[in-house]
Order: C-alpha cells, then structure tokens, then sequence
C-alpha cells in the first residue's frame, strides 16, 4: 500500500541522513566522486540503503578502487546506472561532437579552453566552439567561464571508455 511504500522510503531516508551525519567527510567526497551529479547520488544513497553495515567510507573506497561507472548502478536494474544517462545523453550526439567528446577524455588538466579542442580534434575554433556548447547542453562538459569547459573525473572515464570503444589504435595514437 502506499502508507507502507512511504513509511519504507522515510526510513531509509533517516537512515542515509544518520549515516552521512556520523560521517561528514566520506559523504561530502562521495559527492564529489558522483559529480555532484543527482541521479549518481541517488544511486549511491540507494546501495548504501541495501548495505546497510556499509560504512560510507567502505563504500567509496570500493568504489574508487573498481568501476566507477559501473558501481553506480542498482544491482538488479540495469536501466539505473549512470552509465545508462550518460549513454542516452552521448547517442544524441552528432558523429562530430561525438569523436571531440572522446578526445576531450585524454586532455590532462581540469578544464580544456576552445583553442585546445580545436587542436585536439583538429578543427577551426568556431566549430570546437559550437561543438562544446552542444557538449554543455548534454550534459557532458560544464561550462568553466568564457570559452572553456571542464569535465569530471567521472565524465573523463566515460569519455576515455567510448574512445577505447570506437577510435582505432592508431586514432587513440594520434590524438
């Protein structure tokens, strides 16, 4: 019934509540490992809810160590992962924002200026331009001020496995 379904949920809620309260700092970096991202965050909060002789720290620790992308997902259902969102989002793309979405994954450093995606896909900067804005309007980049973007860490791990994916080894290479 749905008294039942609410009960359960508010339970759990406190639950998640009480355990981030009793560890502030694991919980404040597994935000930040999700991205700062809803649906990850919800994801994680959902296994913590199932393991619940999980640390939050014990559970950030597992998921640093494997798959990050991977490990935000709820066993049983594998329509919710964040990998699943971030497919949805990237399939949308055209074949051109695509392939400077993948090499964005191999540029070192925070954020990456229109200048260095124009280099790095080898296009004019108008067209890296408007290729990042379709970027940000994904959902895949976030704007880091005028002509830049940034990708999370979390993001860089997508946009690496895709290039493993579908770039040739000798497209990786010269990238």
């Amino acid at each position: 019934s749905g008294k039942t379904y609410l009960a359960v949920r508010n339970t759990a809620a406190k639950s998640v509540a009480e355990r981030v309260n009793a560890e502030p700092e694991p919980a404040r970096e597994l935000v930040e490992t999700c991205a700062f991202l809803p649906l990850a965050l919800r994801i994680a909060a959902a296994n913590l809810v199932g393991l619940p002789e999980q640390t939050i720290a014990g559970y950030l620790a597992e998921l640093r160590a494997g798959d990050q992308l991977g490990g935000l997902a709820v066993a049983g259902e594998p329509e919710v992962a964040v990998q699943v969102a971030f497919d949805a989002s990237y399939r949308r793309l055209a074949p051109g924002t695509r392939r400077l979405f993948r090499l964005l994954g191999s540029v070192p450093g925070p954020e990456v200026s229109v200048q260095t995606g124009a280099a790095v896909a080898e296009i004019p900067a108008e067209t890296a331009a408007r290729l990042l804005d379709e970027l940000v309007n994904a959902n895949l980049v976030e704007p880091r001020g005028l002509g830049r973007v940034g990708l999370h860490d979390l993001l860089r791990r997508y946009a690496r496995e895709r290039e493993e994916q579908e770039d040739s080894p000798a497209e990786r290479a010269a990238a």
